[in-house]
């Protein structure tokens, strides 16, 4: 019974992590440019120390539901079987590779708030500037991520259309100067994908063609 309890609740796991992950930007999002003073730097994190590490503490538990999810949907992509059971591994991989850079990035973030003032201001400044400009691998992440989910979707079904062009969207738009509007757009196809499936409103397969004389031939 336990199991079972779990295994249907397991795709909440989407709103977990976007819950956690609203805590965590509200909590970081105001760290200071790579471009701040060695001294503004410095008693930003000395002052919002106990802020920061909670905020990246609550950043880890995030990635943790993010992958949790990202497995979730892995089953659901694989139920539909040939070419999306590869494509399936190749989303788990996006979400993955995007939870690997939020560790990273939380662990960065971590280690500046608890070491500011403890170790020199020239330190803590570089901390901060890996911490402020460390986005190429989330890019990355986000790439795959809505790159296979776009494809499974518009090709062998799983969600509605509309979802699928929605990673459409969020996969042009992380090419372009303003790349991370998708990676919180695709924050938010998380949390919808989520309640779809724990509500089971995610959209049948597309049925194959049916094969003609004309076409046989």
């Amino acid at each position: 019974m336990r199991s079972n309890t779990l295994e249907r609740l397991a795709p909440l796991s989407g709103v977990l992590f976007f819950v956690l992950i609203v805590v965590t930007i509200v909590l970081t999002s105001d760290t200071p440019g790579a471009t701040d003073k060695t001294a503004d730097v410095v008693k930003y994190w000395t002052d919002n120390d106990t802020k920061e590490i909670i905020g990246n503490l609550v950043g880890g538990i995030a990635v943790v539901t993010l992958i949790w999810f990202g497995a979730v949907l892995k089953s659901t992509f694989s139920e539909l079987g040939g070419e999306a059971r590869r494509l399936a591994l190749l989303s788990f991989a996006g979400a993955l590779t995007i939870g690997v850079s939020g560790g990273i990035a939380s662990s960065i973030g971590f280690a500046a708030a608890d070491t500011a003032g403890d170790v020199p201001g020239t330190v803590t400044q570089s901390i901060s500037v890996l911490n402020e400009d460390m986005f190429i691998l989330f890019i990355a992440g986000v790439l795959i991520f809505n790159a296979a989910n776009a494809r499974l979707i518009l090709g062998y079904g799983g969600f509605p259309r509309w979802m699928g062009w929605f990673s459409v969207l969020l996969l042009v738009i992380s090419l372009t100067p303003i790349g991370f509007i998708g990676l919180f757009g695709s924050v938010i196809w998380v949390l919808i994908a989520s309640i779809m499936m724990f509500r089971g409103q995610q959209g049948a397969p597309p049925q194959p063609a049916v094969a003609t004389p004309e076409s046989v031939t």
